[in-house]
């Protein structure tokens, strides 16, 4: 098993809410853990200087 600080999630939550997406997790006991993210589109026009 690989131990860590536990931040991973919370920092990926944090980035993609703060993006205006969505974050969820499924999980099978004996399977594993899935994490599932969206993140809006953005228009190139948003980009042009």
């Amino acid at each position: 098993m690989v131990q860590g600080a536990g931040l991973g999630l919370f920092l990926c939550k944090e980035f993609v809410e703060m993006h205006g997406g969505r974050i969820r997790v499924e999980s099978e006991e004996n399977k594993g853990t899935s994490f599932y993210y969206t993140l809006p589109l953005v228009k190139e026009e948003h980009f042009e200087e």
